[in-house]
């Protein structure tokens, strides 16, 4: 399955190169991509506040250099991830392509959570047969089960949307069904061993959150957080939760069983 990550400066050694050892042609080329990154993500990074808060105090001359820098950082870093790792796809289609390393780890980190994994698996685990393993690869895209990729906005919500993401094709591959499930009424709702809507929390507890309570359908329960990075009132009383066909977790030990687990069904 081919992996798609907004790769924001990875690399230590790739983000200390200054563009002003490039040559002409160089600049002008990075310019080039820069405009049309602007072109494609520069109205959404605007919207969602991730364009360099410090560029407001510039010049607009050291605004462009500054914007220019970073976007050539970031640059560096996707290709150093592309040489360690030539089985995943890195870009800068994405709009975090102008944040430092330390302001998109500011964005996505959540709060520090109250528990470890292994206090919130409730669910009864299931040992997994590695011996039926029998694909290499599974390229989960080219299904039925799989919804489009969502955008959790400027909330800390990435678990509450993995689970989802989860929950929604385990179903399926079960019933044939695959729903749209309300990715905020787990953000507002699923409250257990420390989650926190925007500030973070456990895939796990989520995942017992879905399968012992249900979830509404994302039309009856949109997701909003994202606009306004506020977690919000759970609600979930307002619409009516659908039960899901899952309801156990993989004990999964080491590579192989890991494997099993991924050629098999979802995780999170």
């Amino acid at each position: 399955m081919k992996l798609i990550v907004a790769l924001v400066a990875a690399s230590a050694a790739a983000s200390k190169q200054s563009v002003s050892t490039l040559s002409v042609d160089q600049r002008d080329q990075l310019r080039a991509e820069l405009a049309a990154w602007r072109q494609a993500f520069g109205a959404t990074a605007a919207a969602e506040g991730l364009l360099p808060r410090a560029a407001k105090s510039m010049s607009p001359l050291d605004a462009e250099q500054d914007a220019l820098q970073r976007f050539y950082d970031n640059k560096l870093a996707i290709e150093e991830a592309r040489r360690n790792n030539p089985e995943a796809t890195f870009d800068n289609n994405h709009p975090y392509a102008l944040m430092t390393q330390a302001e998109f780890k500011k964005f996505v980190e959540g709060v520090s959570l109250k528990e470890g994994v292994a206090s919130v698996r409730s669910l009864p685990a299931a040992d997994l047969n590695t011996t039926s393993v029998k694909a290499a690869t599974v390229d989960w895209t080219t299904g039925r089960c799989i919804n489009p990729v969502r955008n959790q906005g400027q909330c800390g919500s990435c678990w509450a949307f993995s689970s989802v993401g989860a929950a929604e094709p385990a179903h399926c591959i079960v019933t044939g069904e695959l729903l749209d499930l309300s990715e905020q009424q787990v953000t507002s709702c699923s409250t257990a061993s420390g989650s926190a809507g925007c500030n973070g929390g456990w895939p796990y507890a989520a995942l017992t959150y879905v399968s012992t309570t249900g979830l509404c359908l994302e039309r009856d329960y949109p997701y909003t957080s994202g606009s306004t990075s506020q977690t919000g009132t759970c609600n979930s009383n307002s619409c009516t939760k659908r039960q899901l066909s899952i309801g156990a977790t993989c004990r999964c030990w080491w590579r192989r069983a890991t494997l099993c687990g991924k050629t098999t069904g979802p995780a999170s």
